[in-house]
């Protein structure tokens, strides 16, 4: 894009702002596009719910007027058609075609790959990717690109290219055509006349749309400005003052948890056992239930006569690192990992870990993949691991496909972690330890051969049958070390499945129990009476104290959001759930009912079961702001509470003989 060539005369201001148009336009077409997306596929129907206008469930855009449609557009006008072209103007008259085109064409193309991405992740998920979240995905793709296929959408990056070289074909088009022309373009009357038509009727048309049309609501806003404000978090002021004593006092309020009580009837009952945390990736609580239980497994039964089972176990986030960091710190988990673990330089959490190890256990954690991402490793360490094993931070010969790399990732794992416990077994130490296979990852492949009839649920029970496989061999190891009856088991999984890339049934934009009920077995000989019902739902934050518990600990854990899963307490408490990041919604369960937080409309659901449609949409007004302000007063709890955890930790290793 070269002017002042020889034979052609340069281009005058005018011209070249036409041709910064056309850069710009694939973008700005894209923008409006995604907004009438977001509005057609369900944001009508939410709107009209929450404002309490009758409407048709299958044409619901047609409860609004063509001057309310234009108006969800006025911020996407303003910033698409008037804010950027004046920008660009200056940008003509200043600099040459040479500097700006490429530097505006580079920044609509890129506009456009975040529009992408963002538009298949509301197909998916019904709600928007954060930059947190996003920049983490393309570190994932750039570390697994067999992925990539999976979990993106070829028609959609198809499109995106069509309109990107669309709109690159007709700048070189305008520009070769201003360039053949003896008088610049904006010397002809009938050009200008146009453009001026143009601008008016631009200016005119967001005018109108600024109108007194309808009550105010969040797809006003523009498209750009509700993915970047998308699940984003701030830390609270008023929070960050309060001491730790205050702020423990300020969560047990927000929570519903009485004081701290006497140790359970059921402290110290497996004191001096071993202990195996077992994690499924992607293991929905109706994947064990579809196959008749956790008794209907070969090897998994062998534990359940001696086990607790939790019929209403939650996980509190979609992401397994977020999942992990609750299991093992018994704290819901911040925004992301990065802000707290970024490097390495000795930060430590309390953590059941750390709880063990200061009763002389080892420790370690073992997983096959999680190498991706920095903060997730410098996790493991903090929490309290003394050995950390990943599978991936070892060379291993080429896999032909995603699946059978990871198959060997998780069986060089599952060697490793055999391998310690051999160790620790064989020299009678007290161990605890954490292996992740990652085998169940969706989308699920068909291992078994059932063929294109057989269902996600089925794809994954053949998974699960597989890792039943390995606990069998755990199992027997365990036996001819004789300990199988001196070792606390839990069995559980990190989430749910979380998109419609791992199964189309999965509902958009809510929470559902697809997504967040997962199954746990808790295995201590000797430890649960028949008699023993755990009441109300519980949590991956109940985890660490409920094993603490069982060993006997008398260590003060001030910072463990969660309780023995046989609290009394448990029934009566908020348990949170948080999938703003990926699923477009956080919520809560309370009192016998589920509360859901569409972040996007900012439409608020409650029901007595986690499966939420649109006859469950909140429109009372108090009830509204009851639940929107428990979500956000967690949120700016948890900002601090992490920070604080991590600080005490430290403090208290310091403190340490």
């Amino acid at each position: 894009m070269v002017e002042g060539k020889a034979g052609y005369r340069p281009l005058s201001p005018f011209e070249r702002w036409l041709v910064l148009m056309c850069a710009w336009a694939p973008a700005a077409a894209t923008i409006v596009y995604l907004k009438n997306i977001v509005l057609n596929e369900g944001g009508y129907g939410r709107i009209a719910v929450q404002l309490g206008l009758p409407s048709n469930p299958r044409h619901p855009e047609a409860t609004f007027s063509f001057l309310q449609s234009l108006s969800f557009h006025r911020g996407d006008l303003l910033v698409g058609l008037i804010v950027v072209p004046l920008g660009l103007w200056l940008i003509a008259r200043w600099l040459p075609l040479v500097i700006s085109f490429p530097v505006v064409f580079s920044s609509a193309a890129v506009l456009m790959f975040w529009l992408a991405v963002q538009r298949m992740a509301y197909e998916d998920t019904g709600g928007f990717l954060a930059l947190t979240f996003l920049r983490d995905g393309l570190w994932w793709i750039i570390r697994h690109p067999g992925d990539f296929k999976s979990y993106s959408s070829g028609s959609t990056w198809l499109k995106a290219g069509i309109v990107l070289t669309t709109g690159l074909v007709v700048s070189w088009l305008l520009l070769r055509f201003c360039r053949k022309r003896e008088r610049p373009l904006g010397e002809s009357p009938t050009t200008r006349r146009s453009v001026e038509f143009a601008a008016v009727a631009v200016a005119l048309v967001t005018v109108v749309s600024f109108g007194p049309w309808m009550p105010t609501t969040v797809y006003h806003a523009s498209i750009p400005q509700l993915i970047a404000s998308f699940a984003s978090e701030a830390l609270s002021p008023e929070i960050n003052g309060l001491s730790d004593a205050a702020l423990i006092a300020r969560y047990r309020s927000l929570v519903g948890l009485p004081g701290v009580g006497r140790p359970s009837a059921l402290h110290g009952k497996a004191r001096g056992f071993d202990v195996i945390v077992w994690i499924s990736e992607t293991l929905p609580e109706r994947v064990v239930e579809a196959h008749g239980g956790f008794a209907s497994f070969p090897n998994l039964r062998r534990l359940t006569d001696s086990a607790l089972i939790l019929p209403q176990h939650y996980t509190t986030s979609t992401y397994s690192s977020l999942a992990m960091f609750s299991i093992l710190t018994s704290q819901y988990p911040p925004y992301t990992l990065r802000s707290y673990f970024e490097s390495s330089s000795g930060q430590n959490i309390g953590s059941f870990l750390s709880g063990a190890a200061r009763m002389g256990y080892q420790t370690g954690i073992f997983v096959p993949g999680d190498a991706s991402f920095n903060q997730d490793i410098n996790f493991f360490s903090a929490a309290g691991a003394g050995e950390v094993f990943v599978s991936d931070r070892h060379p291993l010969p080429y896999e032909k496909t995603s699946f059978e790399r990871r198959q060997q990732l998780d069986q060089s794992a599952y060697t490793e972690f055999q391998r310690n416990l051999e160790d620790w077994l064989g020299s009678d130490k007290r161990y605890a330890a954490v292996f992740f296979p990652e085998i169940g990852h969706g989308p699920w492949p068909d291992v078994t051969g059932l063929g294109p009839s057989a269902s996600r649920i089925q794809l994954r029970e053949a998974l699960l049958e597989v890792e039943d496989q390995w606990i069998g061999q755990l199992l027997d190891l365990l036996q001819r070390h004789r300990r199988l009856d001196k070792t606390i088991i839990v069995v559980t999984g990190d989430h749910g499945v979380r998109t419609r890339i791992e199964d189309p049934a999965l509902p958009r934009a809510r929470l559902d129990d697809y997504t967040f009920h997962v199954p746990l077995l808790l295995y201590a000989p000797g430890a649960f009476s028949s008699e023993l019902r755990v009441e109300g739902v519980t949590s991956h934050v109940d985890i660490a104290p409920s094993l603490l518990d069982l060993l006997g600990s008398n260590a003060d854990e001030p910072f463990f959001q969660g309780v023995p899963f046989w609290d009394p307490a448990v029934a009566q408490r908020k348990t949170f759930f948080f999938g703003s990041g990926s699923v477009g919604s956080d919520g809560f369960h309370s009192a016998g009912h589920y509360y859901s937080h569409l972040l996007l409309g900012n439409t608020i659901y409650a029901a007595p079961k986690m499966s939420f449609d649109d006859s469950m949409v909140v429109t009372d007004a108090h009830e509204q702001l009851a639940v929107s302000q428990t979500l956000q007063d967690q949120h700016n709890l948890q900002i601090v509470w992490v920070g604080r955890a991590v600080k005490a930790a430290g403090t208290q290793r310091q403190g340490a003989p």
